[in-house]
This record gives C-alpha cells, structure tokens and sequence, in this order.
C-alpha cells in the first residue's frame, strides 16, 4: 500500500530529486511498511523506458549491496511510474542507505545516480524482547 502522504521521488537527469518527507524510508526492522513512488521521463534518447525492466538496488553505509528487488511499472505518455515496497533487507539496520534504479534490456541499461535516504534507528532491532502475544 502507498503511503499518500510522502511526495513522489522525481528522477531528473539521472538525479533523484528525494522529497524531505520521503528521505525517512522508515525504521529498522520496519517489514514491507512503506512504499516509496519514483517519476522518470519515459524516453531517454529515443528509446522508450517503459518497454524496460524496472529494478531498484539498496547498499548499506558500508557501500554494501543490501537488496535489489523488482519495481512495480506503469506508464503515461511521458512519464513512468514505479513503486518499490521497501523490503526487510532494506530495513535490516537504522542509518543512511544508498538507493538506485535501473532499466534494463538485452543490450541496453540505463540507471540513476545513487540518492541517499535514511532508515531511524529503534531499540526494538537491539534484541528487545517482542510484546506477548505478538508473531510475525
């Protein structure tokens, strides 16, 4: 489910424009909890980027690949969507984290450059012991 009330990601020139409401992804530990809209231009040189596969990359503070996962697709006559549902191993520690995406096709890919957003930190990832009656 989009969270409605954070403003989309818009890719210009490659450079993700991250709103201040959507640079706090969440916070560690958070599990499928938020999801995140990018806009990119549907062309780049002539070639239609709606026609490509959609993936988003995650590193960690480390520069460490932490996640790469499919992006969700749809496209207007000059504009492309794409919702990634931030995932657990996204999520896995409080702190910066390095996002980027990519298009891809046979002979062809094309991708940002990295924007940086943020995960809060909880004591609830720091071995604290789950409420009683709660299983995930």
């Amino acid at each position: 489910m989009a969270n409605i009330e954070k403003a989309p990601v818009t890719i210009t020139l490659r450079r993700m424009n991250i709103p201040a409401e959507t640079a706090l992804l969440g916070v560690e530990a958070d599990l499928h909890a938020e999801t995140v809209e990018f806009q990119v231009p549907r062309y780049y040189q002539g070639v239609d980027l709606a026609e490509l596969d959609w993936m988003v990359d995650v590193c960690n503070a480390k520069g460490q690949l932490v996640d790469t996962a499919s992006l969700e697709k749809s496209a207007e006559e000059e504009l492309i969507r794409l919702r990634w549902l931030v995932g657990p191993a996204a999520a896995a520690a409080g702190g910066e984290v390095g996002v980027r995406l990519r298009a891809l096709a046979a002979d062809f890919i094309w991708q940002t450059e990295t924007g940086r957003f943020r995960f809060a930190d909880t004591f609830a990832a720091q071995d604290a012991p789950e409420p009683p009656g709660l299983s995930y």
